[in-house]
């Protein structure tokens, strides 16, 4: 009878154990739910307000709910006025350019610090060691060395 007793204790701690997971993911899911609700309000007031970036930023956290959570489903449809595929789809290829963008970009500014290298150098030549091809006019070259410098310098600021 002892070993019934204790089968039966053992099954009524792991009753309490499962009972109490359950109660702990009940909470994770309405604490989610929370954040996902917060997450649509956010996204309300700042498009409302025209704040593009931490609007974008916010549609960006919730389209990662959108297939798991209903709201965030009608509530991404109803604001793009599109299937949420269709939404889903779009923000994957905008990601995607974007990062063709940024690429783009680093090299665009590795490209600027070359070419402000070269004009350093132009700039810094002396004018009689014969690497300027136009001999006759090495201190143009030198001026408008240094004006594209300042130019750029410029615009850098």
């Amino acid at each position: 009878m002892s070993g019934k007793t204790y089968d039966l204790k053992n099954e009524i701690e792991a009753r309490g154990l499962f009972d109490l997971q359950d109660e702990k993911i009940k909470n994770l899911k309405k604490e989610l739910d929370d954040c996902i609700q917060t997450l649509i309000s956010v996204s309300i007031l700042v498009n409302g307000d025209e704040n593009i970036v931490i609007g974008n930023f916010v549609d960006s956290r919730l389209s990662k709910f959108a297939k798991t959570h209903e709201n965030v489903t009608k509530y991404i449809e109803k604001v793009a006025g599109k299937n949420i595929d269709v939404v889903l789809a779009e923000n994957a290829a905008l990601e995607e350019a974007e990062i063709v963008l940024k690429s783009e970009y680093e090299k665009l500014k590795d490209d600027n610090e070359t070419m402000k290298k070269a004009l350093k150098v132009i700039y810094n030549l002396p004018e009689d060691d014969g690497i300027i091809s136009i001999e006759e006019y090495p201190s143009q070259i030198r001026y408008y060395a240094k004006k594209s410098l300042a130019e750029i310098e410029k615009k850098n600021d």
